[in-house]
């Protein structure tokens, strides 16, 4: 398989699990894990039985996510912002199974200027505690569980994972057992994100090609410990679970390519 071969001339020889498909339906398994060049091959299998395409990202383990996001473009002009933080990931607040830590509003202008952030909301610490607990049951649900049993376990002998999950965290790093109470993340950062969305134009291409109009949503994460921005989905909720299927389909055009 040359995606296993690629994988072997890789540093680490590690790879980041994506999946989709079009029109969406159930069931949904969950994405977003690491393998390696051994267990490649039964996770694409695995994906292609259930008519998804698999995706093979560079290694950026969600474990040591820095601040992830959902920023949610009510219109062209007003977003809101939604934010987890590190050693969480954006699926957190796409698949709604943690609430916020924190959100914000921005304004952009008619001209694409991003202005007029401000939070409205910051969690508890006793709340932030509490989100710690049920993070780790997901990350340990997900380690013995995703795609399924059968292949989490060829994953998790690749990997080396060890067999307490809170074990197998403080290894690799994870920022969620460093931190006992929230830490807001900079203004910046979000406004990196929004310029970097707004100056693309991908929200304009996406809604050219899928017919789709606001809210769009958008998430991100900062990801290898905060280091690198990453974009994950763009995501209509009127064509969530219907897939992009517009009565006359038409092309993206790529200004200035």
């Amino acid at each position: 398989m040359a995606a296993r071969e690629f994988l072997k001339q890789c540093t680490p020889q590690l790879g980041l699990i994506r999946h989709d498909k079009n029109p969406e339906c159930p069931p949904y398994p969950r994405g977003g894990f690491l393998t390696g060049p051994i267990s490649l091959e039964s996770v694409i299998r695995y994906f292609e039985g259930l008519r998804r395409i698999t995706a093979i990202f560079e290694p950026a383990n969600p474990l040591v996510n820095g601040h992830n996001m959902n920023l949610l473009f009510e219109s062209r002009n007003d977003v809101v912002v939604e934010v987890v933080g590190p050693g969480f990931d954006a699926s957190d607040l796409q698949r709604g199974d943690l609430s916020p830590h924190e959100s914000w509003t921005f304004d952009v202008s008619s001209t694409g200027l991003v202005q007029s952030g401000r939070q409205v909301y910051r969690t508890s610490v006793e709340a932030y505690q509490q989100s710690v607990k049920d993070r780790i049951k997901k990350i340990d649900h997900k380690i013995r569980n995703s795609p399924d049993s059968v292949i989490a376990s060829q994953v998790c002998a690749e990997l080396g994972v060890s067999p307490t999950t809170t074990e197998y965290l403080r290894r690799v790093g994870a920022p969620i057992l460093r931190i006992s109470k929230y830490a807001s993340i900079e203004k910046y950062k979000i406004v990196c994100a929004l310029e970097e969305i707004v100056e693309s134009e991908v929200l304009t291409r996406f809604r050219r090609q899928t017919g789709a109009e606001y809210p769009l949503l958008v998430s991100a994460s900062y990801v290898n410990h905060g280091a690198q921005l990453v974009f994950w989905d763009i995501v209509s909720p009127a064509l969530k679970y219907e897939g992009s299927r517009p009565a006359k389909r038409l092309p993206i055009s790529w200004e200035g390519d």
